[in-house]
């Protein structure tokens, strides 16, 4: 009749909860946000702006490995400035105060334009020394970017270590929430300190011991580790920790033994400080190796295009193994010798290897095989 309808229709435009591809586009919304918030990247006087994209990519014949892989650079030369997002929280890195303030003013206030609130009660001054985010702590107040963790986290997991020793001696058995809290931090600092992961294997072959189909020692080993490192995260209580386990682990002699070596790792009172990356170009090799039923060959590659190379026959007795652990210690023994005489001291390393299974070992840091 004409008459004006006076209804309101209401919308939901929230993330499923459990939906499959909900974490997708929280992330793909996140990202073009953001991108509409920096601003036309061509223009000079904008902040955020980049003129081109530097692929420094490993085996290419100009990689540095003190450098990014990927680095964005501005019209005059100079590195970009960017931005890590975690959730909520946004971290700006740029080249000089002035810069990282004009920057952050920027994105703020086409944030707010676009409904997304920046409020400059929880903004910090721009700092080569920030605090810790995720537990991480990242520094480049030094001529390279370093790395650690905050103090707390590393007393609490030498303390972890300290009791499961203790805990070993008597009574040999261990609360299951608290081996899966100390293993939760542990995978947690493998962030920071990559080697510790190997490490680590005791703690959940320990831990699954208890299933069927397992030896002793807890082998093999199903999908503990990113389990584990959510009770880090989200500061799981005992409850929680211990859910679908038993009350109590008994603690192996493989739990023992890697204990002992993260102790060796873990030994100084205060947090370690490592680079994020080596501090030189020419901290690089490759290294190349096969093995068959009757002999083995190893190379490593160094900058200056020399080569070290060896070659040999197994032993009768030892070449009746498998190939996969033929290919693991021809590479193993070739390292492992130059490591300790020095030739790779903060250098990065890639392995090239024809065994699908060593290559995810090299992977993982870990495997599932005894």
């Amino acid at each position: 009749d004409g008459s004006v309808e006076n209804e309101t229709y209401m919308r939901s435009s929230v993330l499923v909860f459990g939906c499959s591809s909900s974490p997708y586009q929280a992330g793909q919304g996140q990202s073009r946000i953001l991108d509409i918030c920096k601003g036309d990247r061509h223009d000079d006087s904008n902040p955020w702006q980049w003129d081109r994209v530097h692929l420094n990519l490993p085996f290419s014949r100009n990689y540095d490995p003190s450098l990014p892989r990927i680095l964005l650079i501005r019209k005059d030369g100079e590195l970009a400035t960017r931005e890590a997002t975690y959730v909520d929280d946004i971290r700006i890195g740029a080249r000089g105060m002035v810069r990282g303030r004009s920057a952050s003013k920027y994105l703020k206030s086409r944030m707010n334009s676009l409904g997304n609130q920046a409020d400059d009660r929880k903004s910090y001054p721009p700092s080569t020394s920030p605090g810790p985010w995720k537990g991480n702590l990242i520094g480049t107040a030094t001529p390279f970017p370093m790395k650690s963790t905050t103090g707390k986290k590393w007393s609490r997991f030498r303390a972890g270590l300290t009791y499961i020793l203790e805990r070993a001696k008597t009574p040999g058995v261990i609360e299951t929430a608290e081996l899966r809290k100390i293993a939760g931090l542990g995978v947690h600092l493998t962030e920071i300190y990559q080697y510790s992961r190997p490490y680590l294997k005791g703690f959940f072959n320990a831990l699954e011991a208890f299933r069927d189909g397992r030896d002793l020692e807890g082998w093999a080993l199903g999908s503990t580790m990113e389990s584990a490192k959510l009770l880090e995260l989200e500061d799981a209580g005992t409850a929680k920790a211990r859910e679908g386990y038993p009350i109590l682990t008994r603690i192996s002699d493989e739990l023992v033994d890697h204990t002992k070596a993260l102790l060796v790792l873990f030994v100084n009172e205060e947090p370690l400080v490592v680079p994020i990356r080596p501090t030189d170009r020419n901290k690089l090799r490759y290294y190349g190796g096969d093995a068959s039923a009757e002999g083995f060959y190893s190379t490593t590659q160094y900058p200056d295009g020399h080569v070290e190379s060896r070659e040999g026959l197994w032993d009768e007795r030892f070449a009746e193994g498998g190939s996969n652990l033929r290919e693991a210690q021809n590479q193993v023994n070739h390292l492992l010798g130059e490591v300790k005489a020095g030739k790779h001291d903060g250098c990065e390393l890639w392995c090239v290897t024809d065994n699908a299974v060593w290559s995810s070992v090299w992977q993982k840091g870990m495997s599932s095989a005894k």
